[in-house]
């Protein structure tokens, strides 16, 4: 039984580790968050699951529910740090533009006027801008960010960009337009975020309260003593959350 029990807890550090490796080997190619902070997360959540591994790997339910768990906390950790670092960059992008405007009209060239605000600018994302300017200004084809919502727009902030960049007639008008368009967009984008945040919240509480009570009866009474209500319990979980998702991408809103 102790070995049954070592060697299920092994399978399941391996499938976590696997599943988990995939998931920062995805963000890794998106090139979305810096490669240190990539591997100071990583280090730490594998400290963390060998940790767990070793103190629980004669319990695998138990070693199971933490690996659950945190596998759930992790793709909405990511989620979070990805929408603070995308709106984090809108906003630099948007005070980069006016740099950049507030250069030329003092009688810089558009390409000097953006290295003069990358240069000149205290930039929390000025290695995403350093990689525009320098896929803009030197046309390189590898693209800053591959794929996702995220990646379009850099796709065509850069299609903008080296469009000026070939004909800078007019182009402190232009900017300006992209200027305006790209904070309408960026206004939406927050009034979409409230809408968000509510469904997040109803299912935050949702998976709270049934954590929780899942804990404690099993806790009490143990595990297979009731493990038909707990697959039950399971279906019906994530059947609250599959609604809650639908709901929340039906949703309308006025802009």
């Amino acid at each position: 039984m102790m070995l049954m029990n070592s060697l299920l807890s092994f399978l399941i550090f391996v499938f976590v580790f696997t599943f988990v490796n995939r998931i920062f080997g995805h963000f890794k190619r998106q090139h979305v968050f810096p490669l240190k902070m990539m591997t100071k997360f990583g280090t730490f959540y594998f400290i963390y699951l060998i940790t767990a591994y070793f103190y629980f790997f004669k319990q695998p339910f138990w070693f199971w529910l933490h690996c659950f768990l945190s596998l759930i906390i992790i793709p909405i950790l990511f989620f979070l740090l990805l929408r603070f670092h995308q709106q984090q960059f809108y906003s630099e992008f948007v005070r980069f533009l006016s740099m950049v405007i507030l250069g030329m009209r003092r009688g810089l060239s558009y390409s000097a006027a953006m290295e003069v605000s990358i240069r000149g600018g205290d930039w929390k994302q000025g290695q995403l801008l350093e990689k525009i300017y320098e896929n803009v200004v030197f046309s390189q084809q590898e693209p800053v960010v591959k794929k996702g919502l995220f990646g379009q727009i850099i796709h065509q902030i850069h299609i903008q960009l080296r469009a000026l960049h070939e004909d800078p007639h007019q182009a402190i008008d232009r900017l300006c337009n992209f200027r305006k368009n790209l904070c309408d967009r960026l206004s939406f984008r927050q009034k979409s975020r409230q809408i968000w945040a509510y469904f997040g919240f109803q299912l935050g509480l949702l998976s709270f309260i049934y954590v929780s009570l899942f804990g404690f009866v099993v806790y009490q009474y143990g595990f297979f003593a009731f493990k038909t209500s707990f697959l039950l319990s399971f279906l019906f979980y994530f059947l609250g959350i599959s609604t809650v998702v639908v709901l929340a991408r039906s949703k309308k809103w006025r802009i």
